[in-house]
């Protein structure tokens, strides 16, 4: 059995692999790393609010903790600066679903409770995931310090930082800074100590230009085969 998670997805992966990991052969987990972007927060919380005040929910039953995203505003969380065909992110934002305002408050924990894992992992990043590996501070909005001259302030003073965070933030006990995704082998040694001293191997792929949606990249059919043929050489796919 293989675990594979994307997102909020990995983080799930991560606590299932450390506390339920029996019978688990393998886990691929792609666009959620231990490092935040610091822009990463500047672009989420904006563009959240409750569900039940969006379009696309009238007439349907959500209940008051379930948030979404305001409309429009999914490429620039998601997408920015991948080059994307506008027809996919209208589809998306027209089949758009709905979180509970408890996995943003859970943010703490997830990124800064020890793993265990056990099993072989596969990692997998867009290089221009603005939420996990590159600074976007272009794409958040003006209120929040983002297009205009105080987001180019904060990018100024982001960049050469880069090699420096993650540092700890007091108020959330989270590391921001963003992971190492340049190439795999960045991505590899920035992350594999993440998963504890029990891992018998880290292996990745970094997909280029993608942004944090790796599924809608242009050339996302190289990442599929990338974790496909990772598969089937760790536990033999044809097999399982």
């Amino acid at each position: 059995m293989v675990y594979v998670g994307h997102s909020y997805g990995t983080f799930t992966g991560w606590y299932m692999a450390t506390d339920y990991g029996q019978g688990l052969d393998a886990a691929v987990f792609t666009a959620a790393f231990e490092k935040l972007t610091v822009s990463a927060p500047l672009l989420v919380l904006p563009a959240s609010y409750p569900a039940a005040a969006d379009p696309n929910f009238l007439g349907s039953t959500v209940d008051p903790g379930y948030m979404t995203t305001l409309p429009d505003t999914r490429r620039n969380v998601f997408y920015e600066p991948m080059t994307v065909d506008p027809a996919v992110v209208r589809y998306d934002e027209a089949n758009k679903s709905t979180y509970a305002a408890t996995e943003l408050a859970n943010y703490p924990l997830i990124l800064n409770r020890p793993l265990d894992v056990r099993v072989p992992v596969f990692l997998v990043a867009g290089s221009e995931d603005s939420l996990f590996c590159k600074e976007n501070f272009s794409a958040a909005p003006a209120a929040t310090g983002g297009s205009g001259d105080i987001g180019e302030a904060l990018e100024d003073v982001a960049t050469p930082l880069k090699g420096s965070l993650p540092q700890t933030n007091e108020l959330t006990g989270s590391t921001l800074g963003g992971t190492d995704c340049d190439s795999t082998e960045a991505l590899v040694s920035d992350e594999a100590a993440h998963f504890g001293p029990n891992t018998p191997s880290v292996d990745g792929f970094v997909l280029p230009e993608a942004g944090h949606s790796l599924n809608q990249a242009p050339d996302s059919q190289r990442y599929f085969d990338a974790v496909n043929g990772w598969i089937d050489e760790t536990v033999g796919g044809a097999a399982h």
